[in-house]
């Protein structure tokens, strides 16, 4: 397996188990932490954090927009 194919995997996964937990917190709202809003802009995803006025890639936290 190459490297970049490796790094597909890797996002695949990240994004199954953020689906997991988006899921998990619908059936759970108003019970502990709320979860931060998702939007999605040209194919990425990003949260929505008004406290920090950022939107931050849900896959690459390294990967933000400020507002």
């Amino acid at each position: 397996m190459r490297m970049k194919d490796t790094g597909i995997l890797e996002t695949e996964k990240r994004e199954k188990a953020l689906e997991a937990f988006l899921a998990e917190s619908a059936k759970n709202s108003g019970a502990g932490p709320r979860m931060l809003p998702v939007i999605d802009i040209d194919g990425k995803r990003y949260f929505v954090d008004e406290r920090l006025k950022q939107l931050r890639n849900v896959v690459d936290p390294s990967d933000y927009i400020d507002f």
